[in-house]
């Protein structure tokens, strides 16, 4: 099975996508945003993480991770690469934050119609610290400490 880790930015537009696909590809210390296919009248963009030229996040588990657990358990050796993910897109997004999906390939995926739970970034980075994350996440995440900052060109 391959776990999905999907995150939408209503701040970065769809023209953008590409763009940070690429430059996320050529940083070190983070994951790579794939930018994903969604509908034209759909807000932002949507990508999913992932290590290297892999299409899944599989590579951040550790060997005792089991799907039918309500929690996954992240590599410690891999939880500070997910969590300098987290900033990024946290900055990445601004003000608005970023909205996060994850569930396993065959399993069930949160229904993005839902209503998702909201995460601050640190109770996030608090979860990846403690090698841990929910099996079937669905959360805007915000930085609560970030204050509202205009829109740059492009976003």
């Amino acid at each position: 099975m391959c776990l999905l880790i999907e995150v939408t930015i209503p701040t970065v537009s769809r023209q953008s996508a590409g763009d940070v696909s690429n430059a996320s590809a050529a940083m070190s210390g983070i994951l790579r945003l794939r930018a994903q296919r969604q509908d034209k009248r759909a807000a932002g963009s949507r990508f999913l993480l992932c290590e290297g030229d892999e299409g899944c996040a599989c590579s951040l588990l550790a060997e005792s991770a089991d799907w039918n657990l309500e929690h996954l358990d992240l590599d410690p050796a891999k939880a500070p690469l997910l969590a300098n993910t987290f900033r990024y897109l946290a900055n990445l997004a601004g003000a608005e934050g970023f909205e996060i999906r994850s569930a396993w390939l065959t399993g069930p995926w949160p229904d993005s119609r839902e209503r998702p739970e909201a995460l601050d970034l640190s109770q996030l980075l608090s979860l990846v610290s403690a090698c841990r994350l929910p099996t079937a996440l669905h959360a805007c995440v915000s930085d609560a400490g970030r204050a509202p900052s205009p829109r740059s060109p492009g976003r």
